[in-house]
C-alpha cells in the first residue's frame, strides 16, 4: 500500500504530466523541474516500501497506464521491461516489438546513450526540456522536441533495479513558439518599416525603403519594384541586391520597363509565388527573363491605387536560405499594402497641394470677378478680375461706401436701394442667380455685369458668401457685331460646296444652302424633275426617322461619315457622305440639328474602279495559280475552264484551237457543260463570217462583246435548243505575236456584261494565251527530249542481245522518259501463263522471283489478262500497282500507275509498271511514248531471242567442228602411222633390194641398166622424203613426242628451208605441258598462218612466239609483209577467206579466241589465246 504522502506525490506527478501536455511552451521547464523534484521526493519517502508489493505495483501501473505522458521502464541494460500505451503509440513500434529489446537498438543516439549510462552509473536523475531528437528510421518527421526525465529505480538495498523513462512530445509547441517568435520579430520589423515608409516624402524614397525591407525580412538577395504605369511601362523602378551580388540593370532581371505585362499578371491575384522550375515554364515570366541572372524562385505582390487597380509591383528572388514560402508571401503582401497606402498618401497629399494651388490659380485666372464676403459684408478676398472690374482693390473696403461709389442700377436703369443690393440680400441668406446690374467703376467707366452669389452657412446661420460678377459690357457691344457675323456666316453657308441643312427640334428643315439644291438635281439631265429616292448604307430606302439629320435633331445623335445614295427613277444616282450633329442651347437642350452633305460620287467611282481592279487581279491570280503547274495544253485548258467559268459567272465554256494545218477545221481543245453535238458543230469547216474563225485563222482583232448564240452560223436550231445557250463571249488566247486559240464563255440566261468584265476577259485571254504558248513550247521541247530518249534507247538496244538486259534497258529508259518515281517489270515466259514469274525492280535493278499475297495474285492475273487483250498501255490504280510490284513505298506510285504490255512473238509477255510520286496523271502523250518504247522492246526482245537461237546453233557448230577437227587429227595421225609403218618400211625394203641388185649385177652390165637402176634408187629415196614430208604435214611426230614449242621449231625450220623465208620461234615449252587438243589447235593456227604468209604476205621474216601468263597461253605469228584491212573481210567467200575462219574456229573449239591485227603496209599479227 502507498502511504498517504506517496499517494499525494503520485497524484501530483500525474497532474503535472497532464499539465505539461497542455501548458504553454514557456512554462514547461518549470513543470518538468517540479516533476523531477516530486519523483525524487517519492523515492525518499519510500525507502522501506516492499518492492514485491503486488497491489502497490498494480496501482502504480494503473496510474502510469492512464497518464498522457509516454512512460517506459527499462532494466539496467536499457532493455524495455514495460511501456505504457502512450509511449507505444508515439514510438512507431508495437509493445511486443519493444519488450526485451534494447532501447538504443531501436532508437540509436550516441548522446542519449551517454545520458542513460551516466544516470545508471551515478544514480542522479536526468531532466530535459524540449530536447531535440531525429528518428533515424523516420527522417521525414524532421527534428522533434521532447520533455523527458530519466529516473533510476533502486531497491531497499540501494541496488539499481531499472530506469523510469518519461517522455512528452512538445514538437508542435516548440515549432509554434519558434514560429510565434519569428512572427513577432517580423511584425516588429514590419512596424518599424511601416513607420519608415509613412515617413517617406517621395515615391522613389518610399519604394526603395519597401524593396530594401522586403529583401531584409524575407532573406531575398535580389529585389525590384516598379510603380506608375504609363504606356505599358513603369515610370519609377528601384532595385535592391545583396552585397555579394553585383547590381544588375532592372530590365536584365525583371524587365520592369515593360511593367504593364507584369502588373497584368496581378489583375486577379494579390500576389504570385513561383518555384524556380515554375518560373521557367511560366508563359510571361519565362519569356521576360532575359538570362542575365537565373531566378531561384520568384515572389511578387501588386501595388494598388485607391480604386484597387494594380499600378505596380514588388518582385523578390534568390532567397539566401531555402525557398520563398507562404510566410514570405504574406509578409510581402503586408509590405505591398503598406507601400500602396504610403504611395496613395503621398499622391493624395500632392493632389491636395495641387488642388489648392490649382484653385488659387483658377480664381486668379478667372475672367469673372470673384469676391468673398464675411458675415458683416466686408470683402475679405477678391481676385484680380474683381480689381480690374471695380477699378480698385476692394478688399477691406466699406460696403456702404463702395455701394455709394458704384452707383449700382438695375436692368431698367433704376438705382438699387442698399437693402436690395446683391451683397445685402446675400447676407440675408438669399441665393442670387444671374441678375443684371449696371455700375460705374472708380475709373469712371460704365459697366454692365451679371451677378450670381451663394451664401455660406454655419449651423444654419449665414456667415458670408461668394459672389461672381460677370462683366457683360463687352458682350452687349458684341451683340451688334454678332448680327453682322451671322450675316457673314449665312453668306459662307450659301457658298460652301458642301450642302448644309439646318433643322429645328422637330426635325423640320429651317434652312438649306444652294449646294443642297444642286445635289438634289439630276446629275446628268437638269431638265428631269422627277424626285430622287434616298437610300441608306445598307441599300434600302432610308425612312425619314432614320435619316442622320432627323436622328441628330430628335435624339441628339452625332453621326459621322454616313454613306447614302440619291437614286432617280432612270437609274442615275449620287453618292453622298453625310455628317450630322445636334444643336443645343446653353442649357444643353436640343434645339435642332445641322447636317453637312458632300458629293462623293467621283470618289465612289474611283473606289469601284479600284475594287474592280483588285477583283481582276485576284481573278488573274487564281487563274495563274491554277494553271502554273500544267504543261499539258489539253489539261491546262480544262483547268482554265474550271477556274474561269465561276469567275465570270458563266455556265458553259469551250476552247477552240486551230487545226494541224490552215486548211484543217478547228478543233475543241476543252469544253464544259456542252453536248457532243454542239462540239461536233463547232469543229466544222472554218466559216468566213464566224468571229472565232476570223480571230483564230486570220488573227483578226475581236471586240469582246457578247455574241448571241442564235446568230452563230455554226449552230443549227436543233443544236442551239439542245445546248440552251443564250450568248457567249469570244476571248482570244493570244501572245504578242499570234492567236493560239479562242476561249468561249457562255451563259444560258441573259447576263450583264460590262466594261469590268471586258477588261477582265481580255487580261485572262492574254494570261491564258501566254500559259498555253509556254505549254506548247514545253510539249515541243519534251517531244524532242522523248525522241532523243527513244534514239538513245534504239542505240542501246542495238548492242543488247540478251533478253534480261533488253528488259532492264527498257525499264530504265521508260522510267527516264516518263519521269516516273516508281517502276517494275513483270515477265510471263509462256503464252499460256497467267501470273508473273519474275520481277525486275527499278530502284534496285535486280531480278527476283515474283511472290505476292492472295489479293495481289488475283490483281496480277487480272493485269496479265488485260495486258494480253489490250496490247496498248493502260492505267491502273497506284495502290494496285504497289501491291502487284512491291518495289519502293506505296506513296511512290501515286494515285495512278501506267501499265505497258510488251508482247513477244513466241507468246512471252512483259508488263512495265510506272508511277508518279507527285500523283501527276499520265497524259495521252505519255501513253504514246510508252507505246513507242514497248514496240522497240518487243523488236529488241525478238532480236535477242533470234540471237540466242543463232548463238546456240553456232555453239553446236563449234562442237561439231571441234569433233571434226579431233576426228581429222586422229585420221591424220592414223594415216601418218600407216605411211610410217607400211609405206615407209616398204620403201626402205625396196631401197635395200635395189642396192643388193646393184651389187649383184656384173661389172659389165650395160650402162643403160645401171643408169635405170640408179634412177630407181633416187626415186625411192625421193619418195621416202616425200612420204616423210606428208607424214609431217599430217601429224608431226615431234609435236606428240616433245611438245608445242619443239614442234613449231621443227616446222619453222622446214618452212624456212622450203620457202626461203627467215622464220624463228621464241618462247619456252609451257610447264606443265598443254593438253594434246590445245597443242594441236595452236600448232594448226601457226601452220595456217605460215601458209597465208606464203600466199599473201610477201614477207621476208616471220616470228612465232609462245608465252605463258598465269592460266593463259598466247601464240603470236607476226610477219613483215604487206598487211591488209581485216574489216574488209566479212567471212569465207568462194575459195578465199577460209584460212582465217578455220583458225578462229579451231581456237574457239578449245575455249580460246583468235585476233587478227593488221593494216596495209604494216605487216600482220595473228594472236591466239587459250586457257591452259
Amino acid at each position: 500500500m502507498f502511504t498517504k504522502q506517496q499517494t499525494q506525490i503520485i497524484g501530483e506527478i500525474a497532474r503535472l504530466v497532464r499539465a505539461s501536455a497542455s501548458s504553454h511552451p514557456h512554462v514547461n521547464d518549470a513543470v518538468w523541474q517540479r516533476l523531477a523534484d516530486l519523483v525524487t521526493e517519492l523515492q525518499r519517502s519510500s525507502p522501506s516500501a516492499p518492492p514485491s508489493d503486488a497491489l502497490d505495483a498494480e496501482r502504480l501501473r494503473a496510474t502510469i497506464q492512464h497518464v498522457d505522458a509516454s512512460v517506459a521502464y527499462l532494466d539496467p541494460e536499457f532493455n524495455f521491461v514495460y511501456a505504457n500505451p502512450t509511449y507505444v503509440a508515439g514510438c512507431g513500434h508495437t509493445l511486443d516489438e519493444l519488450l526485451g529489446r534494447n532501447h538504443f537498438d531501436l532508437f540509436p543516439n550516441a548522446e542519449n546513450q551517454a545520458i542513460f549510462e551516466r544516470v545508471r552509473d551515478t544514480g542522479e536523475p536526468a531532466i530535459f526540456a524540449a530536447k531535440p531528437f531525429v528518428y533515424a528510421d523516420q527522417p521525414e518527421r524532421g527534428v522533434t522536441y521532447w520533455n523527458w526525465t530519466l529516473v533510476p529505480d533502486h531497491d531497499a538495498d540501494g541496488r539499481l533495479r531499472g530506469l523510469i523513462f518519461s517522455l512528452q512530445d512538445v514538437t508542435a509547441q516548440e515549432r509554434g513558439r519558434a514560429a510565434t517568435q519569428r512572427y513577432l520579430e517580423r511584425m516588429n520589423r514590419l512596424i518599424d518599416v511601416s513607420k519608415q515608409v509613412m515617413a517617406a516624402t517621395t515615391s522613389h524614397e518610399l519604394m526603395q525603403r519597401v524593396v530594401d525591407a522586403a529583401c531584409a525580412l524575407t532573406g531575398a538577395r535580389i529585389g525590384a519594384g516598379g510603380y506608375g504605369l504609363c504606356d505599358g511601362r513603369c515610370q519609377l523602378t528601384v532595385t535592391a541586391h545583396a552585397d555579394d551580388h553585383s547590381p544588375s540593370p532592372v530590365d536584365d532581371v525583371f524587365a520592369l520597363g515593360r511593367g504593364g505585362e507584369h502588373v497584368a499578371l496581378m489583375t486577379d491575384a494579390v500576389s504570385l509565388r513561383l518555384s524556380e522550375a515554375e518560373v521557367q515554364l511560366h508563359p510571361i515570366w519565362g519569356r521576360l527573363v532575359k538570362g542575365g541572372h537565373p531566378l531561384r524562385g520568384l515572389l511578387s505582390a501588386r501595388l494598388t491605387d485607391v480604386t484597387g487597380q494594380a499600378v505596380g509591383l514588388i518582385v523578390l528572388t534568390d532567397k539566401a536560405e531555402g525557398a520563398l514560402d507562404a510566410e514570405d508571401e504574406a509578409l510581402l503582401v503586408h509590405l505591398a499594402t503598406i507601400a500602396s497606402l504610403g504611395l496613395q498618401h503621398i499622391a493624395q497629399r500632392a493632389e491636395a497641394e495641387h488642388h489648392a494651388n490649382e484653385m488659387a490659380a483658377t480664381f486668379a485666372a478667372l475672367a469673372d470677378a470673384v469676391v468673398v464676403l464675411d458675415a458683416q459684408g466686408n470683402i475679405t478676398w477678391a481676385n484680380p478680375a474683381a480689381t480690374a472690374l471695380f477699378g480698385r482693390d476692394v478688399v477691406r473696403t466699406d460696403r456702404t461706401d463702395l455701394a455709394r461709389r458704384l452707383d449700382t442700377r438695375d436692368a431698367e436703369g433704376r438705382p438699387i436701394p442698399f437693402s436690395q443690393l446683391p451683397s445685402s440680400r446675400l447676407l440675408r441668406g438669399e441665393l442670387i442667380s444671374k441678375e443684371r446690374v449696371a455700375f460705374t467703376n472708380s475709373d469712371g467707366e460704365r459697366r454692365v455685369a451679371i451677378v450670381s452669389a451663394t451664401p455660406l452657412w454655419i449651423e444654419g446661420e449665414p456667415v458670408g458668401g461668394v459672389a461672381t460678377w460677370h462683366d457683360m459690357t463687352e458682350r452687349e457691344a458684341l451683340l451688334d457685331r454678332l448680327s453682322l457675323e451671322q450675316t457673314r456666316l449665312q453668306t459662307i453657308i450659301d457658298n460652301v460646296p458642301q450642302g448644309i441643312i439646318v433643322a429645328d427640334a422637330a426635325a423640320n428643315t429651317i434652312m438649306i444652302n444652294p449646294s443642297v439644291r444642286a445635289l438634289s438635281r439630276h446629275p446628268e439631265d437638269e431638265t428631269i424633275t422627277a424626285e430622287p429616292t434616298l437610300y441608306g448604307p445598307d441599300g434600302t430606302v432610308c425612312r425619314w426617322e432614320d435619316r442622320p439629320l432627323t436622328r441628330s435633331a430628335l435624339y441628339g445623335e452625332m453621326l459621322h461619315d454616313v454613306e447614302m445614295t440619291l437614286r432617280w427613277p432612270d437609274g442615275a444616282q449620287r453618292h453622298l457622305l453625310v455628317n450630322s450633329v445636334p444643336i443645343r442651347d446653353a442649357a444643353s437642350r436640343l434645339t435642332g440639328g445641322v447636317a453637312a452633305i458632300q458629293d462623293i460620287s467621283e470618289r465612289k467611282s474611283a473606289e469601284l474602279s479600284l475594287r474592280r481592279y483588285a477583283d481582276e487581279q485576284a481573278a488573274l491570280y487564281a487563274v495563274s495559280s491554277a494553271i502554273a503547274s500544267w504543261t499539258d495544253p489539253d489539261r491546262l485548258l480544262s483547268t482554265v475552264l474550271e477556274v474561269v467559268l465561276p469567275i465570270l459567272d458563266a455556265e458553259v465554256g469551250w476552247v477552240l484551237l486551230p487545226g494541224a494545218t490552215p486548211e484543217d477545221p478547228p478543233r475543241v481543245g476543252a469544253s464544259r457543260g456542252l453536248s457532243a453535238e454542239f462540239i461536233a458543230a463547232t469543229e466544222a469547216e472554218p466559216l468566213a463570217d464566224c468571229v472565232a474563225c476570223a480571230a483564230l485563222l486570220r488573227d483578226v482583232d475581236v471586240d469582246l462583246e457578247p455574241q448571241y448564240a442564235e446568230n452563230c452560223p455554226r449552230l443549227s436550231r436543233e443544236v442551239l435548243a439542245a445546248s440552251g445557250l443564250h450568248s457567249h463571249v469570244v476571248i482570244p488566247l493570244k501572245t504578242s505575236e499570234r492567236v493560239l486559240g479562242i476561249l468561249n464563255v457562255g451563259w444560258r440566261e441573259p447576263h450583264a456584261y460590262g466594261p469590268a468584265e471586258r477588261a477582265l476577259a481580255d487580261a485572262i485571254g492574254r494570261q491564258v494565251g501566254l500559259a498555253l504558248y509556254n505549254a506548247q513550247l514545253f510539249q515541243e521541247a519534251r517531244q524532242v527530249d522523248r525522241l532523243r530518249a527513244l534514239g538513245e534507247l534504239d542505240q542501246e538496244l542495238a548492242t543488247t542481245l540478251e533478253s534480261a538486259q533488253v528488259h532492264a534497258v527498257g525499264l530504265r529508259h521508260m522510267m527516264s522518259v516518263l519521269r516516273a518515281s516508281a517502276g517494275a517489270l513483270l515477265t510471263v515466259p509462256s503464252c499460256d501463263g497467267d501470273t508473273p514469274t519474275e520481277v525486275l525492280a527499278a530502284d534496285t535493278g535486280a531480278w527476283s522471283p515474283w511472290r505476292a499475297e492472295r489479293d495481289a495474285a488475283a490483281s496480277a492475273r487480272t493485269l496479265i489478262a488485260r495486258a494480253r487483250r489490250a496490247r496498248d498501255p493502260f492505267l491502273i490504280s497506284g495502290t494496285e500497282a504497289a501491291a502487284i510490284a512491291p518495289c519502293g513505298g506505296a506513296a511512290q506510285w501515286g494515285a495512278t500507275a501506267l501499265a505497258t504490255p510488251v508482247q513477244g512473238s513466241d507468246g512471252a509477255l512483259a508488263v512495265i509498271l510506272t508511277g508518279h510520286e507527285s500523283s501527276r496523271p499520265f497524259g495521252d502523250e505519255d501513253l504514246r511514248v510508252a507505246r513507242a518504247v514497248a514496240l522497240r522492246l518487243a523488236q529488241a526482245g525478238e532480236n535477242a531471242r533470234l540471237y540466242e537461237a543463232v548463238r546456240q546453233q553456232r555453239q553446236q557448230v563449234r562442237i561439231l567442228a571441234a569433233r571434226l577437227s579431233q576426228a581429222e587429227e586422229a585420221e591424220r595421225q592414223r594415216i601418218a602411222r600407216e605411211l610410217h609403218d607400211r609405206v615407209g618400211q616398204d620403201l626402205t625394203a625396196l631401197s635395200f633390194n635395189l642396192s643388193i641388185v646393184g651389187t649383184l649385177l656384173p661389172r659389165d652390165t650395160e650402162d643403160s641398166i645401171m643408169a635405170r637402176l640408179r634412177d630407181s634408187m633416187r626415186l625411192v629415196e625421193q619418195t621416202t622424203k616425200d612420204i616423210r614430208n606428208i607424214m609431217a604435214e599430217l601429224r608431226p611426230l615431234v609435236l606428240d613426242d616433245y611438245g608445242l614449242v619443239a614442234g613449231l621449231q621443227w616446222y619453222a625450220t622446214e618452212f624456212g628451208r622450203r620457202m626461203g623465208i627467215r622464220t624463228c620461234v621464241e618462247g619456252q615449252e609451257p610447264d606443265p605441258r598443254l593438253e594434246s587438243s590445245i597443242e594441236t589447235a595452236l600448232f594448226r593456227v601457226a601452220q595456217e598462218a605460215l601458209t597465208n604468209v606464203v600466199k599473201h604476205a610477201q614477207a621476208s621474216h616471220v616470228t612465232i612466239s609462245v608465252a605463258t601468263h598465269k592460266d593463259r597461253v598466247r601464240l603470236v605469228v607476226a610477219d613483215d609483209g604487206v598487211g591488209f584491212d581485216p574489216s574488209a573481210i566479212r567471212g569465207p567467200k568462194g575459195d578465199s577467206g577460209w584460212g582465217l575462219f578455220s583458225m578462229a574456229e579451231r581456237i574457239e573449239a578449245v575455249g580460246g579466241h583468235c585476233i587478227v591485227d593488221s593494216a596495209p603496209n604494216c605487216g600482220t599479227r595473228i594472236v591466239a589465246e587459250v586457257n591452259r
